[in-house]
């Protein structure tokens, strides 16, 4: 038999499916696998697309609330956020290690278009 369970995690709460079992000798055991997580602002379960599409194939229906947006991991690969955070990073980094004072100090009027161009070709290259 299976259930879901919420476990709070830090500040997320997270949604498991628990299923208790019996091993050869048995003793009562169970699993739990990861399959989803509360929006913390509307408070929706938000549940992973393998676990809707396994409950689908088994003929048990998840409720999905009318607002919730699913992402597939090629939505979130080819997403502008993804970018973003790429050119965040660089820019961190950059910081740490003196690449944009020295392009400041050098190129005053241009370095920050100078440091974009290296940053998007880092992008269209990986």
């Amino acid at each position: 038999m299976s259930y879901i369970a919420e476990v709070k995690v830090g500040k997320h709460t997270y949604l498991y499916e628990c299923t208790a079992y019996r091993d050869k000798n048995g003793k009562a055991k169970s699993t739990r696998i990861t399959v989803g997580k509360i929006d913390p602002k509307t408070g929706d379960r938000i549940y992973k697309p393998e676990y809707i599409e396994r409950m689908r194939e088994a003929g048990t229906p998840v409720h999905i609330p009318p607002a919730a947006k699913l992402y597939s991991a090629q939505d979130i690969k080819h997403s502008r956020l993804r970018e973003y955070g790429l050119f965040y990073l660089l820019r961190g980094i950059s910081q740490k290690v003196g690449l944009l004072e020295a392009l400041q100090e050098s190129l005053p009027e241009y370095w920050q278009e100078v440091f974009m161009l290296g940053a998007l070709d880092i992008n269209n290259n990986s």
